[in-house]
């Protein structure tokens, strides 16, 4: 692991839960939970993440950064519609579940719109009651996170590779 990778790791902000909710995914057929966080030490930097399904299928728990999801979002203009392959960097590398399932958690929370017709995608929103709802749960400092859930953000990747544990083993052992 190299130097540069251990400072992202230590840097990494913690993430507190502001909101938990459930909803339908895009498919209609199973029912999702997710949560919308807040970076603690901040009041505009928010991320989701889907924390269970009932129904089958891989999906990553980690929180996704909105401004992360809104930069992949740089190039569509604000009232245009995008269909949801517009937002397949931001996930890449992950299963293709979690893009779909953030997808319908974006939809519950207001956050996105289904564009009018349907069949062109979606459109960004910015529900004024939810922004006001997450600043009044971020000024009491809530925090709903379970213990046992990773508030790294999606970006943060810790990974060894085996010649790095085996140069490290080596060293040990003079």
């Amino acid at each position: 692991m190299s130097k540069e990778s251990i400072d992202v790791a230590m840097n990494a902000p913690h993430i507190a839960t502001a909101k938990v909710f459930a909803c339908e995914s895009l498919s209609g057929l199973c029912t999702l939970t997710a949560a919308i966080g807040y970076e603690v030490g901040t009041n505009d930097r928010l991320h989701i993440r889907i924390t269970g399904s009932n129904g089958q299928g891989k999906f990553n728990t980690c929180f996704w950064s909105l401004a992360d999801i809104e930069s992949t979002l740089s190039n569509v203009p604000e009232q245009q519609a995008f269909k949801p392959s517009v937002l397949a960097p931001a996930f890449a590398g992950r299963s293709v579940n979690t893009m779909y399932f953030v997808l319908a958690a974006l939809l519950h929370c207001g956050l996105l719109r289904r564009a009018d017709p349907v069949e062109n995608g979606y459109v960004r929103n910015v529900p004024a009651d939810l922004l006001s709802e997450l600043q009044s749960l971020i000024a009491a400092g809530t925090d709903l996170s379970p213990p046992s859930m990773d508030d790294k953000p999606a970006h943060i990747t810790l990974k060894v590779s085996k010649s790095a544990k085996k140069s490290a083993a080596s060293a040990a052992n003079g």
